[in-house]
């Protein structure tokens, strides 16, 4: 998306037609090939003793108490009609809004413009869920469903009875005290499949391959019908759900679709070294 707002913020004109155009469907410009909206805002200096209605409308970000200018935010607009190519220079005939002039703008500038889908912007990386929130992970492999939990408690720290002897008379005198306080304690992670304690580091390991999980390219739509052979499915501590599928596309590719129909091609090796992690994770299961 950054890119894309470069290339809008660097057009410019290369050419010059016509100061008062009078038949816009010669240039194609009745019926525009394309019309770019550009909505923005822009800070102006104004007078902080004018009390109009436009001070009403504008937010003020600076103001003077002497009473000479105070700087406003004003939201401004510019509109792009792109027309037919001229064949003699090869540039986009355009309008500037309602302006009566006929100008230009390169090809190569306007080209990505004109040919890009709403799905070459589309962030390539694959939904997940932080383990700190999560409550639960439904893994589903080829028809069988493995539930996955990440349990954290508060464990007492056993004291060491040999010091405690050793130090007896010295702890006569601070004992009221001792046990005014708060015993220690420990935080131990645990983690499960299906009930089982399961190894750690396996069940990290699968949770960031699963995390690291990248489209190759985004989908319009998902046209490959068949049954996913591996399904994911999130569920966060605050009812928040999130579910990845992948089923097998061609001899290359998976597709991944989530749980809002959003999709895209996933290089194969990749979903395989992500059910290798899953299958080293579950090999006390089977």
């Amino acid at each position: 998306v950054g890119t894309l707002q470069s290339t809008v913020a660097g057009l410019s004109f290369s050419g010059y037609y016509d100061y008062n155009c009078k038949d816009w469907a010669v240039y194609g410009l009745e019926k525009p090939k394309m019309t770019l909206t550009v909505d923005y805002t822009e800070e102006v200096e104004a007078d902080s003793t004018d009390d109009t209605e436009s001070d009403s409308e504008a937010n003020t970000d600076d103001t003077d108490d002497s009473g000479e200018t105070t700087t406003e935010t004003v939201d401004r607009e510019l509109v792009l009609y792109v027309g037919n190519v001229n064949e003699t220079d090869g540039n986009y005939y355009v309008r500037l809004g309602d302006s009566s002039e006929l100008h230009g703008i390169s090809q190569a500038s306007l080209d990505t413009l004109l040919n890009g889908k709403a799905f070459d912007y589309w962030k390539t990386s694959i939904d997940s869920m932080t383990i700190s929130d999560l409550d639960h992970l439904d893994v589903t492999y080829q028809g069988t469903t493995y539930t996955l939990k990440r349990v954290v408690t508060e464990e007492k720290v056993e004291k060491d009875k040999s010091e405690d002897t050793d130090n007896d008379t010295d702890a006569d005198a601070d004992a009221d005290s001792e046990d005014a306080d708060e015993e220690e304690t420990k935080t131990v992670t645990t983690y499960y499949v299906n009930d089982q304690e399961a190894d750690s580091d396996a069940f990290n390991a699968f949770y960031r391959a699963a995390a690291g999980m990248t489209c190759q390219s985004r989908l319009e739509e998902n046209t490959n019908k068949g049954d996913a052979e591996l399904t994911l499915s999130y569920y966060g501590t605050d009812g928040s759900e999130i579910t990845i599928s992948y089923t097998p596309r061609d001899s290359s590719f998976y597709v991944m679709e989530d749980q809002d129909g959003n999709c895209g091609l996933v290089n194969k090796m990749n979903v395989k070294d992500l059910i290798d992690a899953f299958l080293t994770l579950t090999e006390d299961e089977k």
